[in-house]
């Protein structure tokens, strides 16, 4: 049995509640990915 048939399974999953703290990490996370995209654009231009 080979792993690369060329066929792809995904699954999507929902969940009935979320917490505050994932909330929390979410807005987390997305901050530091836009300052990260921020830093870099300006280094872009310097560079």
């Amino acid at each position: 049995m080979s792993a690369s048939t060329g066929t792809t399974i995904t699954t999507c999953q929902a969940i009935q509640r979320v917490n505050g703290s994932v909330l929390w990490a979410n807005l987390h996370l997305l901050f530091w990915l836009s300052l990260f995209s921020i830093t870099t654009a300006g280094w872009a231009k310097v560079i």
